[in-house]
């Protein structure tokens, strides 16, 4: 004699959601970003995590991250993805996280969260020029020993104050 085990189909796609401790983040803050994934079916599931953060302008990409939970049935799991300490380097931009959840092998579900960094260190060009006097029409880049040398820049920003 011999049984065979059906497997149950899902009834339902996985369930998930991304959440972010804040939408925008200045230099100091630390950004949380979260995970919420959920079997919202009557049987054990094997759940799928693909997932990878980038910025608009693309200088700043991780890897995508991979990772496999098994959720009993309504069973809910929320998931730390990224916790990042914002610092003064970061592009001021908009930053996205996506993730793609699958159940089982099924049909995956995709979600993605924006977040915005802002109030950090601008590249700023800036063309400085040595001078003999002090209104700069004497630019030179040799000078004497105790000769009083003069400074004076260009850059596209307005508004310095050196």
């Amino acid at each position: 004699m011999s049984f065979a085990v059906a497997q149950e189909p899902l009834l339902f796609g996985p369930s998930l959601e991304l959440s972010s401790s804040k939408t925008s983040y200045v230099p100091g803050d630390t950004a949380l970003v979260y995970a919420a994934i959920s079997n919202l079916n009557k049987s054990l599931a094997k759940v799928r995590l693909e997932y990878f953060i980038r910025n608009n302008t693309k200088t700043y990409i991780a890897p995508v991250s991979i990772s496999e939970y098994l959720l009993k049935a309504n069973e809910s799991s929320k998931i730390l993805l990224y916790k990042i300490k914002i610092d003064e380097n970061f592009a001021s931009d908009t930053y996205q996280v996506k993730a793609r959840v699958s159940f089982n092998a099924e049909q995956p579900t995709e979600k993605s969260l924006d977040f915005i960094i802002k109030d950090t260190l601008k590249i700023m060009k800036v063309n400085i020029k040595t001078c003999k006097d002090a209104d700069c029409r004497n630019v030179s880049k040799m000078f004497l020993q105790g000769e009083k040398v003069y400074l004076d820049y260009q850059s596209d920003v307005s508004g310095l104050q050196v």
